[in-house]
């Protein structure tokens, strides 16, 4: 797990994988973002990398987002959409219950994954978590996480000397 900015694909594509979450990288396109079938959805794009003498600090963007589930009860015929905008979430906390879900696990396979990687990675703390709701004909729910994560610099692994 030294290769650099590949530790970090790597370690997020497991997480999702142990996860059963579906798994992507690079540009997410308005079309795939709304597609039902991808949830529960991890994204990962690399934002900046910092190369030091000894370490290099890779700056990403995870995205976790799940579908809301739809409504049950009184509100069951109301549009998910004008719901949510008017109550934040309604008398069965879906979207909470969400938020929730998402962040513990994501939160609790992310501090494994440094546990078993401790020789090749350190994720610098604290990371934050944004969460968002997007509505559509589907309401999704999940968080804009920063993360920054310490992996050995090019120049300690791969470093070739030329005379």
């Amino acid at each position: 797990m030294n290769n650099n900015i590949g530790t970090a694909f790597a370690i997020v594509q497991e997480i999702a994988e142990e996860l059963g979450w579906n798994y992507s990288h690079g540009n997410l396109t308005e079309m795939g973002f709304k597609a039902v079938t991808v949830y529960p959805l991890t994204h990962l794009t690399i934002q900046t990398v910092q190369l030091n003498d000894y370490v290099s600090t890779i700056q990403m963007n995870v995205i976790i987002a799940d579908i809301v589930n739809f409504l049950k009860g009184e509100n069951e015929q109301e549009s998910l959409i004008t719901l949510y905008s008017e109550q934040g979430y309604t008398e069965n906390q879906n979207y909470a219950h969400i938020l929730q879900d998402l962040y513990v696990k994501f939160s609790l396979k992310l501090r494994e994954k440094e546990m078993q990687y401790n020789q090749s990675i350190m994720i610098q703390k604290p990371i934050a978590f944004v969460p968002f709701i997007e509505a559509d004909k589907d309401v999704l729910a999940g968080y804009n996480i920063t993360i920054n994560m310490d992996v050995q610099s090019p120049w300690v692994t791969d470093c070739y000397n030329e005379v």
